[in-house]
């Protein structure tokens, strides 16, 4: 993405594609385009990205897709 010190992180958010793509929830490659809750929730970026390494990808401790083959059971522990 860049480098904030360097570059300036208003630079990077502006211009910086992968922001860009992560910004527009109706790319045609956003994995939660058609969750009614795509503009509030989006998914998780950084779980989709540790699981798939893909930030556009699903996410897959999202609870509506419980039961789909990419849901993962969340572990809570205290």
């Amino acid at each position: 993405m860049g480098n904030v010190l360097r570059d300036g992180f208003l630079n990077i958010w502006h211009n910086s594609p992968l922001m860009k793509a992560l910004r527009d929830r109706d790319r045609p490659d956003y994995a939660c385009k058609t969750c009614p809750y795509r503009y509030v929730c989006g998914g998780c970026r950084a779980r989709a990205y540790a699981y798939f390494n893909d930030p556009l990808g699903p996410d897959p401790g999202c609870p509506l897709l419980k039961g789909s083959e990419i849901y993962v059971e969340p572990h809570l522990t205290m």
